[in-house]
Protein backbone atom coordinates (compact mmCIF):
# COMPACT_ATOMS: atom_id res chain seq x y z
CA UNK A 1 0.00 0.00 0.00
CA UNK A 2 1.21 3.78 -0.43
CA UNK A 3 2.32 5.19 2.27
CA UNK A 4 3.61 8.96 3.07
CA UNK A 5 6.92 10.02 3.67
CA UNK A 6 6.97 13.22 4.79
CA UNK A 7 10.20 15.00 6.42
CA UNK A 8 8.16 16.97 9.01
CA UNK A 9 5.07 14.95 9.50
CA UNK A 10 7.06 11.42 10.40
CA UNK A 11 7.87 10.45 13.69
CA UNK A 12 11.65 10.59 13.58
CA UNK A 13 13.89 11.26 10.10
CA UNK A 14 14.73 7.28 9.94
CA UNK A 15 12.99 6.79 6.94
CA UNK A 16 14.85 9.68 5.29
CA UNK A 17 18.14 8.35 6.65
CA UNK A 18 17.25 5.03 5.18
CA UNK A 19 16.05 6.62 1.71
CA UNK A 20 19.91 8.47 1.64
CA UNK A 21 21.68 5.60 2.25
CA UNK A 22 20.27 3.13 -0.43
CA UNK A 23 19.73 6.07 -3.20
CA UNK A 24 22.90 8.16 -2.54
CA UNK A 25 25.29 6.28 -0.54
CA UNK A 26 24.94 2.91 -2.27
CA UNK A 27 25.72 4.55 -5.41
CA UNK A 28 28.38 6.79 -4.78
CA UNK A 29 30.16 3.65 -2.87
CA UNK A 30 29.58 1.34 -5.96
CA UNK A 31 30.93 4.14 -8.25
CA UNK A 32 34.17 4.45 -5.98
CA UNK A 33 34.24 0.78 -5.89
CA UNK A 34 34.45 0.15 -9.49
CA UNK A 35 36.31 3.31 -11.22
CA UNK A 36 39.62 2.03 -10.37
CA UNK A 37 38.68 -1.34 -12.04
CA UNK A 38 37.17 0.54 -15.32
CA UNK A 39 39.85 2.83 -15.52
CA UNK A 40 42.24 -0.58 -15.82
CA UNK A 41 39.74 -1.42 -18.63
CA UNK A 42 40.30 1.68 -20.52
CA UNK A 43 36.88 3.46 -19.42
CA UNK A 44 33.40 2.38 -19.20
CA UNK A 45 29.92 2.97 -18.01
CA UNK A 46 28.09 3.58 -14.76
CA UNK A 47 24.41 3.77 -14.84
CA UNK A 48 22.34 5.47 -12.29
CA UNK A 49 18.60 4.53 -11.94
CA UNK A 50 17.09 7.48 -10.56
CA UNK A 51 13.21 9.08 -11.08
CA UNK A 52 11.32 12.11 -11.64
CA UNK A 53 11.41 12.20 -7.76
CA UNK A 54 15.07 13.21 -8.54
CA UNK A 55 13.76 16.43 -10.92
CA UNK A 56 11.03 17.86 -8.88
CA UNK A 57 10.26 17.32 -5.63
CA UNK A 58 7.38 15.15 -4.86
CA UNK A 59 6.25 16.37 -0.86
CA UNK A 60 4.83 13.02 -0.19
CA UNK A 61 8.18 11.14 -0.87
CA UNK A 62 10.53 13.54 1.69
CA UNK A 63 13.05 10.77 1.87
CA UNK A 64 12.74 9.13 -1.36
CA UNK A 65 13.03 12.35 -3.91
CA UNK A 66 15.82 14.42 -1.71
CA UNK A 67 17.83 10.82 -2.31
CA UNK A 68 17.42 11.14 -5.65
CA UNK A 69 18.21 15.15 -5.79
CA UNK A 70 21.67 14.08 -3.85
CA UNK A 71 22.39 11.08 -6.22
CA UNK A 72 21.77 13.83 -9.30
CA UNK A 73 23.90 16.14 -8.24
CA UNK A 74 26.38 13.67 -7.35
CA UNK A 75 26.57 11.96 -10.93
CA UNK A 76 27.38 14.73 -12.10
CA UNK A 77 30.21 15.17 -9.89
CA UNK A 78 31.30 11.51 -10.67
CA UNK A 79 30.68 12.20 -14.51
CA UNK A 80 33.22 15.13 -14.24
CA UNK A 81 35.58 13.06 -12.28
CA UNK A 82 35.71 10.17 -14.17
CA UNK A 83 35.43 11.78 -17.43
CA UNK A 84 39.31 11.74 -18.21
CA UNK A 85 39.24 7.97 -17.33
CA UNK A 86 37.03 7.38 -20.27
CA UNK A 87 34.45 6.72 -18.16
CA UNK A 88 31.24 8.21 -18.86
CA UNK A 89 28.22 8.43 -15.87
CA UNK A 90 24.37 8.49 -17.14
CA UNK A 91 21.37 8.85 -15.26
CA UNK A 92 17.74 7.49 -16.38
CA UNK A 93 15.39 9.66 -15.12
CA UNK A 94 12.00 7.08 -14.75
CA UNK A 95 8.68 8.08 -14.53
CA UNK A 96 5.98 5.96 -14.36
CA UNK A 97 6.82 2.03 -14.72
CA UNK A 98 4.66 -1.06 -14.31
CA UNK A 99 6.49 -2.42 -10.97
CA UNK A 100 5.18 -2.94 -7.45
CA UNK A 101 6.40 0.75 -6.25
CA UNK A 102 4.17 2.01 -8.59
CA UNK A 103 0.78 0.40 -8.09
CA UNK A 104 -0.31 3.16 -6.67
CA UNK A 105 -0.36 5.15 -10.24
CA UNK A 106 -3.35 5.39 -11.83
CA UNK A 107 -2.24 6.02 -16.06
CA UNK A 108 -0.13 4.81 -18.41
CA UNK A 109 3.10 2.78 -17.00
CA UNK A 110 6.59 1.85 -19.01
CA UNK A 111 7.67 -1.39 -18.98
CA UNK A 112 10.91 -2.25 -17.40
CA UNK A 113 11.89 -3.53 -20.92
CA UNK A 114 11.38 -0.13 -22.37
CA UNK A 115 13.17 1.14 -19.64
CA UNK A 116 15.77 -0.88 -19.86
CA UNK A 117 15.84 -0.16 -23.94
CA UNK A 118 16.08 3.63 -23.30
CA UNK A 119 19.05 3.28 -20.65
CA UNK A 120 20.68 1.15 -23.41
CA UNK A 121 20.19 4.28 -26.29
CA UNK A 122 21.08 6.80 -23.52
CA UNK A 123 24.87 5.12 -22.96
CA UNK A 124 25.81 3.94 -26.39
CA UNK A 125 25.30 7.86 -27.41
CA UNK A 126 26.86 8.83 -24.54
CA UNK A 127 23.83 10.91 -22.93
CA UNK A 128 24.33 12.13 -19.11
CA UNK A 129 20.51 12.32 -18.18
CA UNK A 130 17.68 10.52 -19.94
CA UNK A 131 14.00 10.91 -19.57
CA UNK A 132 12.77 7.25 -20.12
CA UNK A 133 9.30 7.14 -20.50
CA UNK A 134 6.19 9.47 -21.58
CA UNK A 135 5.53 10.48 -17.68
CA UNK A 136 9.43 11.87 -17.07
CA UNK A 137 9.26 13.70 -20.69
CA UNK A 138 5.51 15.20 -19.34
CA UNK A 139 6.83 16.05 -15.87
CA UNK A 140 10.25 17.71 -17.33
CA UNK A 141 8.47 19.56 -19.78
CA UNK A 142 5.48 21.36 -17.05
CA UNK A 143 8.30 22.00 -14.68
CA UNK A 144 10.20 23.62 -17.80
CA UNK A 145 6.35 25.62 -18.60
CA UNK A 146 5.22 26.73 -14.90
CA UNK A 147 7.50 25.67 -11.89
CA UNK A 148 5.98 27.23 -9.06
CA UNK A 149 2.55 26.03 -10.59
CA UNK A 150 3.88 22.38 -10.72
CA UNK A 151 5.10 22.74 -7.09
CA UNK A 152 1.77 23.84 -6.22
CA UNK A 153 0.46 20.58 -7.46
CA UNK A 154 2.59 18.35 -6.01
CA UNK A 155 2.03 20.13 -2.37
CA UNK A 156 -1.52 18.98 -2.87
CA UNK A 157 0.08 15.41 -3.16
CA UNK A 158 1.09 15.17 0.42
CA UNK A 159 -2.55 14.17 1.27
CA UNK A 160 -3.54 12.16 -1.46
CA UNK A 161 -3.43 8.10 -1.83
CA UNK A 162 -3.92 7.58 -5.18
CA UNK A 163 -1.21 9.62 -8.02
CA UNK A 164 -3.12 10.44 -11.52
CA UNK A 165 0.04 10.29 -13.98
CA UNK A 166 -2.48 12.60 -15.99
CA UNK A 167 -3.79 10.20 -18.89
Amino acid sequence: AFTNRLLIGAEDLSGAREEMEVNYFGPVNMARAFAPILKTNGGGAILNVLSVGGILAAPNMGGYSPSKFAMRAAGACIRAELAGQGTTVTSLIVGSVDTRMAAHVDGAKATPEEIARAAMRGITRGTDEIDTDRFAIESRAAMARDPKGLERQMAKMVHATNVSTGR
